[in-house]
């Protein structure tokens, strides 16, 4: 082959062929593959990508329901099989007269028939702290109000002292009235226990939940299995005039802190298994309770909320879910945790993975465009001029299957392993980086093998992958900017970058000597790395979430 010094071989078998354009396309992606999986992982580091992030984990989510749930193939957990109870739309106008607050005397009566079917546990999803108080001049709604409050309440302090486990959300509000205080502090001294009720909603999806001990979720997973659970309420507020059902030692549960300490923590925040939700959840509207209330026996667990009304509804992988949903997927995933690997160590494989994505996503579309220029090229034949476009299309094609496929494959990762690996911002970097650069160095190749027949560029598979790979990074090091400060004595234009380091840009050379360019090219290379090793830097010092 002209200034190369190699012999032009034979042509190849169709299948040795195969293999040298396979590992042709490996190793002239790498660097652009390791490049754009360490921004990706930098920009995973500042949260700059988490709304494709979580649109994506809705995706895998969402195809993880689609398959077989190992959850509810599980007998342990799938003995949990939460009921969800709600108060739907039909029932809240009907019978709640569409009122706010809630009417406390219609929910105590609701209370009553879900106890009378003996659950093991009741977590109720609504705020049932005392609100603020009617005008004076309203005498009804004051004493109304005032005796549905205490019937509720005292109903709720009797089961609790029988030992009927109850968790309630906590009050909401960043900051409770000395009425909700002190309302805490008397249900706590009759057993009763609290959970935080807020969800991490980001972009309009629920993707997390807050997996600290004072949520809902997990203050019910420690009394399903028969932890003591203690109370957060201070003793100073406790009030004697409030003549509190005294059914424990009072005392001897409560804690230090402050009753307004169900603030969620950012730190706690852990991802949804939602997989098993659909085959285990079961649910139950009011309007329909006659038929369906066999659905709760003695040792089912609960959860009791609204289901109706837009305020409280989600969007999740498997549909849009009201609150008291999503608290009960997050009772199931308690029991059965997707955990994630965010540790340094557990960022190299998902790093590594995120690579693997690129090369693959750079080989369709290095070959895409190579189809693309080498028809558009051709001036032998006009039709194939004429259908070069049709590479452009099969290019979007290509990463669009190929993302659904490695979907799946992160699917499977993150079940498996705990390691998410979202192909999603891989493959929109990739296509970002073969429209600034890669298309510019395919379009030189096509080029050089309309000159030549065949391009000098592929790597002679007798080597093999291993050698070729390593005269690659060889030439990435330094070999590239020695050739340009020093010259080669061939006078015919050569290709750099265009074998193995497509990264950026691939650029014509007449082999004379070029310092300058020898110079940009050394800088080019450094702020490369510098961004590989920002990469690691930023796993090892910052743990970063993908949920």
């Amino acid at each position: 082959m002209h200034g190369t010094g190699n012999q032009v071989d034979a042509p190849a078998k169709s299948d040795q062929g195969f293999w040298r354009k396979f590992f042709h396309h490996i190793i002239e992606t790498w660097p652009e593959a390791v490049l754009v999986a360490a921004v990706i992982t930098i920009m995973h580091h500042f949260g700059w990508i988490n709304a494709i992030d979580r649109y994506a984990y809705i995706v895998i989510a969402n195809l993880s329901t689609l398959s077989p749930p190992a959850l509810a193939e599980d007998s342990s957990l799938k003995a949990l099989s939460p009921v969800v109870v709600g108060i739907d739309p039909q029932t809240y106008n009907e019978v709640y007269l569409e009122r706010s607050p809630l009417d406390r005397c219609v929910i105590r009566d609701h209370l009553s028939k879900i106890y009378d079917l003996k659950p093991k546990l009741v977590v109720v999803d609504l705020d049932l702290s005392p609100g603020p108080e009617p005008p004076k001049r309203d005498k009804y709604k004051r004493s109304n109000g005032t005796i549905c409050q205490n019937q509720l309440d005292n109903f709720i302090k009797e089961q609790a002292c029988k030992g009927n486990k109850i968790v309630i959300a906590a009050p909401f509000g960043d900051k409770w009235t000395e009425a909700q205080e002190e309302w805490v502090c008397q249900m706590e001294l009759a057993n009763v226990r609290f959970g935080s009720a807020r969800l991490p909603v980001e972009y309009g999806v629920v993707l997390s939940h807050y997996s600290a001990p004072n949520t809902m979720a997990q203050t019910a997973k420690a009394l399903w299995n028969g932890e003591t659970v203690t109370g957060v309420c201070r003793p100073e507020r406790i009030s004697e005039k409030h003549g509190a059902v005294n059914c424990l030692d009072g005392k001897r549960d409560l804690g230090k802190n402050s009753a307004n300490s169900f603030q969620p923590s950012e730190a706690s925040i852990a991802i949804l298994n939602f997989s098993a939700v659909p085959a285990v959840l079961r649910e139950i509207e009011l309007k329909e309770w006659d038929e369906k209330k066999k659905e709760i026996q003695s040792d089912k667990v609960v959860f009791f909320g609204a289901t109706y009304g837009e305020d409280d509804k989600h969007l999740t992988p498997i549909d849009e879910l009201y609150g008291v949903h999503i608290h009960a997927a997050a009772f199931v995933s308690a029991f059965n945790e997707v955990k994630e690997l965010n540790t340094f160590l557990g960022h190299i494989p998902m790093f590594l993975i995120d690579i693997g994505f690129a090369l693959i996503f750079g080989i369709v579309i290095a070959k895409c465009w190579g189809g693309y220029f080498n028809r558009r090229l051709d001036t032998e034949s006009a039709i194939k001029q004429q259908l070069a476009p049709l590479w452009v299309i099969g290019l979007f094609l290509g990463v669009l299957i190929w993302t659904l496929v490695l979907l799946w494959i992160s699917l499977y990762l993150l079940g498996k392993f705990g390691i998410w690996t979202s192909p999603v911002p891989i493959a929109i970097g990739m296509l970002f980086e073969s429209f600034v650069s890669g298309s510019v160095s395919e379009a030189i190749h096509a080029k050089q093998e309309l000159n030549n027949q065949q391009s000098h560029s592929v790597p002679d598979v007798t080597t093999g992958l291993w050698q070729s790979l390593k005269k690659s990074v060889k030439n990435f090091a330094y070999l590239d900017c020695q050739q340009l400060w020093k010259g080669k004595e061939e006078s015919e234009a050569l290709i750099l970058l265009g074998q193995s380091h497509r990264a950026w840009l691939g650029i014509v050379w007449n082999g004379k000597r070029e310092p300058g360019a020898a110079i940009v090219l050394v800088l080019r290379r450094l702020i490369w790395l510098g961004i590989v090793v920002f990469a690691f830097y930023a796993m090892y010092h910052g743990s970063y979430h993908h949920s």
